[in-house]
């Protein structure tokens, strides 16, 4: 299981790798927390193949706030 969640971390990390145009794609969340869509993506990508992987394990994430029930398929 390690390696598969190692192999999900490395597609997840070609999101960001990818990313273009980030400052028009970046929110305010406060005065000093900001997030980009490129956040949010790579955040779903992980909770959704993570959820196949270990389908009984709660997901806490950063940057929505649906992050602390289980994400069932």
């Amino acid at each position: 299981m390690l390696k598969q969640t190692i192999l999900i971390l490395k597609e997840a990390s070609k999101i960001m790798l990818n990313a273009t145009d980030i400052q028009s794609k970046t929110e305010t969340k406060s005065s000093r927390n900001f997030v980009t869509e490129y956040d949010k993506k790579v955040q779903s990508f992980i909770q959704e193949r993570l959820a196949k992987l270990y389908p009984d394990v709660v997901f806490i994430g950063e940057e929505s706030s649906d992050n602390l029930s289980p994400y069932k398929h």
